[in-house]
């Protein structure tokens, strides 16, 4: 219900339910500390749809739940306001011990408390992200994003964020 970042991230994609609020705020900030996404990271970048991870992973860009889900970062959202009673019922489920069961019970539990989450500004930009990041080499994909003249408050963001990043961390993100 918080912030999850880099090495918390690669920590979130081996559970097995990951549930994100409207509170949620994840992202990969490495480029902005001189490193590069560890901790699974990168295996979960990989795995994002079209050139969005490449995106991430060059510009830090902050993701809400919508775009969480989106990415395939988290599975379910679940609105603050109903945590308590989604904790109520973790305690009152009656596990089986066994895996299957527990996890396809789990998956019921989540949903009954799952709502939709809003749009985020990675799908809002999914089509220009994959031009932009269209693999040609990292240069040609660093002149692209640095190029871009946009209105969009997140994408500025993402573009001030890889102009002031680290040069090694983006190259090793990519």
């Amino acid at each position: 219900h918080g912030i999850v970042m880099g090495g918390g991230l690669g920590l979130m994609g081996g559970a097995s339910h990951r549930v994100v609020s409207e509170r949620s705020k994840l992202a990969f900030p490495e480029i902005s500390v001189g490193l590069f996404p560890d901790v699974g990271g990168s295996w979960l970048l990989g795995r994002v749809r079209g050139n969005a991870g490449l995106f991430l992973g060059l510009t830090g860009a902050l993701l809400g739940p919508g775009d969480a889900i989106h990415a395939g970062l988290a599975d379910v959202h679940i609105l603050e306001a109903r945590r308590t009673a989604v904790l109520e019922a973790l305690l009152d489920y009656r596990w089986q011990g066994a895996g299957a069961a527990d996890k396809a019970g789990l998956d019921a539990l989540l949903q009954g408390f799952a709502s939709a989450a809003p749009m985020g500004p990675l799908q809002q930009h999914a089509g220009l992200i994959d031009q932009l990041c269209q693999d040609d080499g990292l240069e040609a994909i660093v002149a692209r994003l640095l190029a871009v003249d946009s209105e969009d408050a997140w994408l500025q963001a993402a573009v001030t964020t890889l102009r002031n990043g680290a040069p090694g961390s983006a190259r090793l993100a990519y």
